[in-house]
């Protein structure tokens, strides 16, 4: 009888387990409901006779070094994280960051001018860092997205956040973004190429070469800030008089700012850290005249790179701390990497051809109400059937099972939740 009761429990427990899964993938799939389709407009690369140049006015500009992508514990300890917010903010300081940002998943933390906070709770790392965030945005598709389920998290993010900035967060991690959807994709405003765990710049490529402004981000994406390997890898230097947050955003949103990947040892201590930070080779100037381009480091550096669409290099240079180029017809925009002789990397934002000398403006996607009417009929069509199905089957499996019990006399009203060992009673 014991055996009985236990395959009873084991039967009931195994179809509460499977429901509960089964409402939970209901749930998942549900909210792609709140997704829309859209018509994505053509892009061209950059055209035009004269230059978008972040760093024309350069020579009048301090900076400041920032990390805008950290994680501390947080939700329990149920996400990746060490310490509290302030012992991160604090092991940057220590490194001589200028600012310094916590950015754990959905949650803003104190203790920083800027709030900043990871979005994204999906299993592919769909993420984007939202800079100044105003309020946390918890909607999220958690399975696959496509450039569809993309464009709207970009559009309700910034419809959330209307003065924060918003970058995609390590983009080349676990493949989230295709390639197809950097040639797509508006509505962000910064592209973490550099990563601590990986780096993007072919995909940042893309992006340029497809025609959307787009400006590099570099950062940590520190995990335990107790782990040296894990802090003061990476950084961006912002380029401002002002290290207010209007300003460092000002400066983000227009490129006058740069990627650094530091050299020496990374699992040094904080001494050796903050020397890494202040002997990093900084631009002293970068101008354009037309398309003649010179650039002019504050030191000797091992070597400099000028890259142009498609991850093309069109000029190298070795041990100079001054190069001059022309930027050919064919190339929309070109940028600079350069390598000092610490071994730190620094990664400079385009100069973009445009008609005007401003920065370009792209068009944006614009909704197809058709398709999003069909797209979302189907969804709820689907999970309808389903759901009428499983419904039907456990009446007509509740009659069956209570018309046998009439036939040998028990009465049975609630036959899923009566004692088992009752039979004949």
């Amino acid at each position: 009888m014991r055996n009985l009761n236990l395959g009873i429990y084991l039967k009931l427990l195994g179809k509460g387990l499977l429901y509960f899964v089964l409402a939970v993938i209901t749930f998942g799939t549900g909210l792609y409901v709140r997704s829309k389709w859209y018509n994505f407009p053509e892009r061209a690369p950059f055209s035009g006779d004269e230059f978008y140049n972040p760093y024309q006015d350069l020579a009048s500009s301090r900076g400041f070094m920032c990390n805008f992508h950290a994680h501390s514990n947080s939700w329990n300890g149920f996400t990746n994280g060490h310490g509290t917010g302030g012992d991160v903010l604090n092991k940057y300081n220590q490194m001589g960051y200028d600012i310094a940002c916590v950015s754990n998943y959905h949650q803003m933390n104190g203790g920083s001018d800027i709030t900043c906070y990871e979005h994204g709770w999906g299993t592919f790392k769909d993420h984007q860092i939202v800079i100044d965030a105003e309020q946390v945005t918890w909607l999220d598709f958690p399975l696959y997205q496509n450039e569809n389920q993309h464009q709207f998290m970009l559009n309700y993010l910034n419809s959330s956040n209307e003065n924060a900035i918003v970058a995609i967060a390590h983009p080349a991690i676990r493949s989230a973004y295709k390639e197809a959807d950097f040639t797509q994709l508006s509505g962000y405003h910064l592209f973490e190429a550099l990563n601590k765990l990986k780096k993007s710049f072919r995909e940042w490529d893309i992006v340029l070469s497809s025609g959307y402004p787009a400006f590099v981000l570099g950062s940590d994406d520190c995990h335990n800030y107790q782990k040296p390997g894990d802090v003061g890898r990476c950084g961006t230097y912002v380029f401002t008089s002002n290290p207010n947050k209007q300003s460092i955003k000002q400066s983000l949103k227009t490129g006058k700012s740069f990627a650094v990947e530091f050299g020496g040892n990374p699992e040094g201590d904080d001494n050796a850290k903050k020397t890494m930070l202040t002997v990093v080779t900084k631009p002293s100037s970068l101008i354009n005249r037309g398309d003649s381009v010179f650039l002019t480091l504050k030191d000797s550096v091992a070597s400099i790179l000028v890259i142009t669409d498609r991850s093309d290099t069109l000029q190298k240079y070795s041990k100079t701390s001054f190069a001059s180029f022309n930027i050919p017809p064919s190339s929309s925009y070109i940028r600079i990497e350069y390598r000092d002789f610490n071994g730190s990397r620094v990664y400079l934002n385009p100069i973009i051809r445009t008609n005007n000398g401003n920065l370009p403006v792209v068009d944006k996607a614009e909704v197809n109400h058709l398709k999003t009417a069909i797209y979302r009929g189907l969804i709820l069509f689907f999970w309808m059937v389903v759901w009428s199905i499983i419904v039907r089957y456990e009446y007509n499996r509740y009659r069956s099972k209570r018309a046998r019990n009439s036939e040998n006399g028990v009465f049975t009203p609630t036959p899923h939740f009566r004692s088992p060992g009752l039979d004949g009673v």
